[in-house]
């Protein structure tokens, strides 16, 4: 069975009411950009490294890191910080 990312599907991203509860806050917002920076892997499938979570957890968090958002809720505090080129390639990816 292909994923979602190798197929190019559409993807649907689940939100907790914890993360309403808190909007808009920093904290909020980044995980939001992090989540959506899973969900548009499916554009840019191609300069995506999914092979493992470790590697799509990056993908996410540079993802959000390189749309703005600082906070750690980015994906830095759970994931810890992606390598800056997985940052600047997420960059290309919009």
């Amino acid at each position: 069975t292909r994923t979602p990312i190798e197929s190019g599907q559409y993807a649907t991203i689940l939100l907790s009411n914890s993360v309403a509860e808190e909007w808009p806050g920093d904290s909020s917002r980044a995980l939001v950009a992090h989540e959506a920076g899973h969900a548009i892997a499916t554009k840019c499938r191609s300069m995506v490294d999914n092979t493992d979570s470790a590697s799509a957890e990056a993908w996410a968090t540079a993802w959000a890191i390189g749309m703005g958002f600082t906070d750690p809720g980015n994906g830095t505090e759970a994931y810890g910080p992606p390598p800056d080129s997985v940052v600047q390639q997420s960059m290309a990816c919009r």
